[in-house]
């Protein structure tokens, strides 16, 4: 990377950022300059995030979403000054950088709502957001040396597995156009009633191990590319989706603010106890934002991280089945970042120290943040709560099944992409 002296602090995290993009493509993607990027990305996001008018002047529709206008406009405008502050260099993709850019506007949103009128530890004009092209499911942060900059980076196979996934389990769970006007549709994630499906139509865990053997043989994560999604399938899954991303930059985020764990007891992996706090962060923050900014209850981002994690846990086994013949996960993980079904535990965890939530019967529901010491004894996230949370991945874990089969038979006849062979 070549730099000159007039470059600026952020003149240098922009190149670095565009230097690792570079490096994982063979060809310029569209838009041949940032300006075109840019623009290009900014009129993605419009088409995204594009709303109407309800009789109620203070909330817009989107589908079947509803949102408070002025949050929302809010919301927008932080996605645009995201788009425009990185300034997009050629090799980024201005559809995916859109959609992430407003997933980020949400997380930068929940802190400032988080610490209300104190002043919020962090400045976030000093993060930088953007995708790689490369065929790995995966995301970092890193602290650009010499420079207050942290550039976030979500690979795009990450954005493409988790649609894919997350399709499988929407197909698996049939959702139904409903006819109460509380519920835009109806959806039965009982695994008996999901078992009994699969015996008759496999078509969920097809797009599974499609997307599996895709990902690991052809180094592409998409089953299928330009599908047009069924009308009673996009409000799960859009709401699946986005919470996954969410998450995931979320807990990036997280990691651009982890302090330094390398004076953590000799016992203690330091890699594994910045990995829990980065995931605590992103927990905060997604419940968060899904509350004050989309108006869902914590079990919704709460399953969307559990499914992130029980997408990494597939993955990791779907990698040991096709390199050694055995359902573990690789020597590697296990000695940096936590196992996943860990995770997803002290995920409820946090949310239970942390916030403080009450149901109504009429679906409705307030959240409350609490500094807590410790999880409390008693809390209304009550264990079927916490089953809903999971319902996602555990629909996952259904599909897995019936694929893990296929992959320990097909093995012999899958040749790695090379990115895995290395």
């Amino acid at each position: 990377m070549q730099l000159h002296p007039e470059d600026t602090q952020l003149d240098i995290a922009r190149a670095w950022l565009r230097e690792l993009q570079e490096r994982a493509v063979n060809t310029v993607l569209q838009g041949s300059n940032r300006p075109l990027v840019t623009d290009a990305a900014l009129v993605a996001l419009d088409q995204i995030v594009r709303f109407t008018p309800t009789k109620d002047q203070n909330l817009v529709r989107r589908g079947v979403f509803k949102y408070r206008r002025e949050s929302e406009i809010s919301r927008i405008a932080r996605a645009k000054s995201i788009i425009c502050h990185v300034a997009p260099g050629p090799f980024e993709d201005p559809i995916y950088f859109a959609i992430l850019a407003y997933q980020a506007a949400s997380v930068e949103m929940a802190y400032e709502g988080l610490y209300q009128k104190r002043p919020i530890p962090v400045d976030f004009s000093k993060f930088l957001l953007g995708t790689l092209h490369f065929p790995l499911v995966n995301a970092f942060a890193d602290k650009i040396t010499k420079t207050p900059y942290t550039i976030v980076v979500i690979f795009s196979a990450l954005i493409d597995f988790f649609y894919q996934a997350a399709k499988a389990v929407v197909e698996a769970v049939n959702p139904l156009m409903s006819t109460d006007p509380r519920s835009s549709v109806v959806v039965n994630f009982d695994p008996e009633v999901i078992r009994t499906r699969l015996d008759s139509d496999s078509r969920s865990a097809e797009r599974l191990y499609q997307t599996l053997r895709g990902y690991f043989v052809d180094g592409k994560a998409r089953a299928s590319a330009g599908e047009i999604i069924p009308q009673e399938h996009y409000p799960v899954l859009s709401l699946l989706v986005g919470m996954a991303e969410r998450w995931t930059i979320a807990h990036e985020y997280g990691h651009g603010l982890a302090p330094s764990f390398e004076r953590v007891p000799p016992t203690v992996n330091p890699v594994r106890t910045e990995e829990y706090f980065a995931d605590r962060h992103a927990t905060i923050a997604t419940v968060f934002s899904a509350a004050s900014l989309d108006s869902v209850p914590p079990e919704i981002p709460l399953g969307g991280a559990i499914f992130t994690l029980a997408c990494l846990d597939i993955l990791q086994k779907s990698r040991s089945i096709l390199q050694t013949g055995k359902e573990t996960s690789s020597d590697a993980e296990q000695g940096t970042h936590p196992e996943p079904v860990s995770r997803a535990a002290e995920v409820i965890n946090c949310f239970r120290q942390f916030f403080d939530v009450h149901y109504y019967p009429d679906k409705g529901f307030d959240l409350k943040l609490l500094l807590r010491k410790e999880v409390p004894k008693t809390h209304e996230f009550s264990r079927e709560h916490s089953e809903r949370a999971y319902k996602y991945a555990n629909v996952l874990w259904i599909l897995w099944k019936p694929v893990k089969e296929r992959l320990l038979e097909n093995r012999h006849n899958m040749q790695l992409h090379p990115v895995w062979r290395l």
